[in-house]
């Protein structure tokens, strides 16, 4: 962080309030979590989550940059986004690099490999990593967890038991790698419910001219996939598409698809695609199928996953109501880089 950056960032610390009465929010497999955060936009992030999505499970973010996790109980985040707002983090907005790829190790059989941020000026998403923590220096657990008990921003990709996995991983796939680059004009208060994608509760604008990219504030074509696209939660295993979209397809529903882990362990979560638009009173709502109790949010209000592919969509316009429907039958692969399609460095035999 260079002087003019750490001589505001001491000035606007002085004004910060500190509210240590606030407890953390819990990790839990059933309550609300909540996590301060930056996430890199749908419009650039596809490249990444094809990665995640062949080595990470149970995806409940997309790719972002964790600042505070987990961060304050769900009943005071109304206080504390009024709070960060009025104590901004004192910087614009700023264009980040996803470059070069590195990892963690956390013990000789867990690794995470993540893209390393960069921005330019540098340091700055530890201004705001910083700024934020002295509001709420209660929320130390990323700080903890980072190299050698200091933050480390980084968006994890990958996640494996070798260290000679890790290393083959990241030879094949920084070879191809493509960098990606975006703009950051907010950070993002999310909350969620047990292994449950993430919603966006507010933002924190950087810049309060430029719109959010996700959340309620979003700016996106009424008309588009995305807008569209309703997310289905907490669905019981024996619950199917076909039942799904019966339900829904009187209020203008046109696809299921189900959401699979890399092993094809079913998740419990769906997309439902609807012809025109998503009916008001299920964009955010409780709904029970066949005596299952489930959720629903527009996908519009998550940061994961995204909608299902356009050319899909495109096929089943105007067309009866349809599944898509998921093999159940592929076993877990025996070399995932292979899967993957990333080059390894093992000969052939």
């Amino acid at each position: 962080i260079n002087a003019e950056y750490m001589g505001i960032l001491e000035c606007r610390l002085m004004e910060a309030p500190k509210i240590l009465y606030i407890p953390k929010s819990k990790t839990s497999t059933d309550g609300p979590s909540t996590v301060l955060s930056i996430l890199v936009p749908r419009e650039v992030r596809n490249n990444i989550l094809t990665i995640q999505h062949k080595f990470l499970r149970n995806i409940k973010a997309g790719p972002h940059i964790t600042l505070l996790d987990p961060f304050l109980e769900d009943e005071y985040l109304d206080e504390a986004a009024d709070i960060i707002k009025r104590n901004r983090p004192p910087c614009p907005s700023f264009h980040v690099v996803l470059r070069d790829m590195k990892y963690f190790k956390h013990s000789s059989t867990h690794y995470t490999v993540y893209l390393e941020p960069e921005t330019q000026p540098k340091g700055l998403i530890h201004l705001i990593y910083h700024h934020c923590y002295s509001i709420f220096p209660q929320c130390d657990d990323v700080m903890k967890l980072g190299q050698n008990g200091n933050f480390t921003p980084h968006v994890s990709i990958a996640k494996f038991q070798s260290q000679k996995e890790v290393q083959d991983f990241i030879v094949g796939a920084q070879r191809t790698w493509q960098p990606v680059t975006f703009m950051v004009n907010e950070i993002y208060m999310l909350t969620r419910l047990g292994s449950d994608p993430y919603e966006v509760r507010c933002n924190i604008p950087l810049n309060p001219s430029i719109p959010p990219t996700f959340g309620h504030n979003s700016t996106h074509d009424p008309k588009s996939l995305l807008s569209r696209t309703l997310l289905v939660c907490r669905l019981p295993p024996q619950l199917t598409e076909t039942e799904i979209l019966n339900y829904l397809s009187p209020s203008g529903a046109l696809s299921v698809e189900m959401l699979y882990n890399p092993d094809r362990e079913r998740r419990s979560l769906c997309l439902v695609v609807f012809q025109d638009k998503i009916p008001d009173h299920l964009r955010r709502s409780d709904i029970t199928i066949l005596g299952h109790p489930l959720y629903t949010r527009a996908l519009l209000l998550m940061t994961y996953p995204d909608p299902i592919d356009d050319q899909l969509i495109t096929a089943i316009v105007n067309t009866s109501p349809k599944i898509v429907d998921k093999p159940n039958d592929i076993k877990k692969p025996k070399n995932r880089l292979q899967t993957a399609g990333i080059a390894t460095s093992r000969k052939k035999t």
